[in-house]
């Protein structure tokens, strides 16, 4: 009876079992949909108490046995519960009510449900709150779902199912060259930015003209919000309270592998360097292994050389990565850049708090990137840079972003309901109702 919330639905456990990446919660010998009308509540069905059904996108667990009872009637129902491990679960539902009164007639009272989930900070394969450029090339910016059991080429080539991909700039875009969107393009300003090469479109949108102009909104949205710890990280490293974790301490020699993390583990190890690091074999270290779930903060620029061997950070397949910087995040061209062996964007969180001129680049290196980027405040010339070659499955959010060549960006849409470790996602709103007067919540 545990709760979990996978692609915007939530699940209850029907069948206990160890995690394990083949029993998603679309399994249904071992989950529940609370968008199944099978496990729906019925007014005219007799409940025991601990049954469990599914109302309005929420599970609710009864308390007491009852029939016609509506699970807004906290005497009867619970939306959260203890499990077998004494930790809370459930889906979090926040009710509003309001009462009119009008004079010489009776009160008309108004209630309002809605549940409420994490906003997501990557709704945009490209988000920016400043500019958004696309230099020239021939690229393709596209989508596909990272957790689906079919590779991204085999999405690609049912021709259906990857028009999700939406480039956002709450103030200039600009597309040159010949780049197909398939998805959408939003920026509030009406005239110009596209040049005639490109094409945006969905599966079904007429061969002509080359943009869909039901494809296009005025209306862009990228959400901004807080790097934890809030502030600078600068700041946070000189407060006692910051829990940073191990220190790295470099070696006497150069050239050194550091491998962080615990294969399996189930809770991030944090870990911290307090100076800017650099990989390349002329380095202190020159290979960073991320061999289970870390927490890294970096106090200064994090980036990656070429030399010989590369400089690299290796997302192993055990690992997952949340790294935050007070500096610069850079791939140099030919470098081994960031490595994601799982090849899911969400186990790489790159993210600076950074508001200077300091470079932030991710260049061609000798692996594909698979990961998200964060990078809010930067005031460098053209913000985020995306070198020439560079192929991205993932997202990447920032104050500027410019594609110094084509833009090669697959968007996984699974990003649309991932919570982003290291950023203080609001809730926010995902469905609401309005209750009929049969099924009015208990109010205090």
């Amino acid at each position: 009876n545990d709760t979990a919330r996978y692609h915007g639905v939530w699940y209850r456990c029907i069948t206990a079992h160890a995690s394990t990446s083949s029993l998603t919660p679309t399994n249904t010998s071992y989950w529940a949909s609370a968008a199944d009308s099978s496990y729906a509540w019925n007014r005219t069905t007799a409940y025991a108490a601990n049954a469990y059904r599914a109302y309005s996108g929420a599970w609710y667990k009864c308390l007491v046995a009852n029939t016609g009872q509506s699970p807004n009637d906290t005497t009867y129902w619970t939306s959260s519960w203890a499990n077998s491990s004494s930790i809370t679960t459930g889906t979090p539902v926040v009710y509003v009510e309001a009462t009119i009164t009008i004079a010489n007639n009776p009160n008309s009272r108004t209630q309002l449900r809605a549940v409420i989930n994490p906003e997501p900070l990557f709704p945009n394969a490209a988000g920016a709150t400043g500019t958004l450029i696309i230099t020239t090339g021939t690229g393709t910016v596209d989508s596909y779902d990272s957790t689906s059991s079919s590779s991204y080429a085999s999405q690609r080539s049912a021709g259906t199912n990857n028009y999700s991909a939406v480039l956002a700039s709450n103030s200039t875009l600009g597309i040159n060259g010949t780049t197909e969107v398939r998805g959408y393009l939003s920026w509030p300003t009406p005239a110009g930015g596209i040049s005639s090469g490109t094409t945006v479109k969905s599966a079904t949108s007429p061969a002509n003209p080359n943009v869909d102009s039901t494809r296009i909104s005025r209306s862009p949205y990228v959400p901004q919000f807080d790097p934890l710890p809030t502030g600078t990280l600068s700041s946070a490293f000189s407060s006692s309270n910051f829990p940073m974790g191990t220190e790295i301490t470099n070696p006497s020699s150069t050239g050194n592998t550091l491998n962080l993390g615990t294969p399996g583990g189930t809770v991030p190890s944090r870990y911290y360097y307090n100076s800017s690091l650099t990989l390349r074999s002329s380095s202190t270290f020159t290979t960073l292994n991320i061999n289970g779930p870390v927490i890294l903060y970096v106090n200064g620029n994090l980036r990656t050389r070429t030399g010989t061997p590369n400089g690299i950070v290796n997302i192993t397949s055990t690992g997952s990565a949340e790294i935050h910087v007070d500096g610069g995040i850079r791939a140099d061209a030919s470098s081994g850049g960031f490595n994601n062996q799982t090849s899911d964007p969400k186990n790489l969180v790159l993210i600076s708090d950074l508001a200077t001129t300091t470079t932030q680049q991710l260049a061609a290196s000798a692996s594909a990137f698979y990961g998200v980027v964060y990078v809010p405040y930067t005031t460098y010339s053209s913000g985020l840079t995306i070198g020439a070659g560079v192929e991205i499955y993932g997202a990447l959010s920032a104050k500027e972003i410019t594609f110094s060549s084509e833009a090669t960006l697959h968007y996984d849409t699974s990003l649309r309901y991932a919570d982003i470790p290291g950023v203080e996602q609001p809730y926010a709103i995902t469905e609401w109702r309005r209750l009929p007067q049969t099924e009015l919540a208990t109010m205090p």
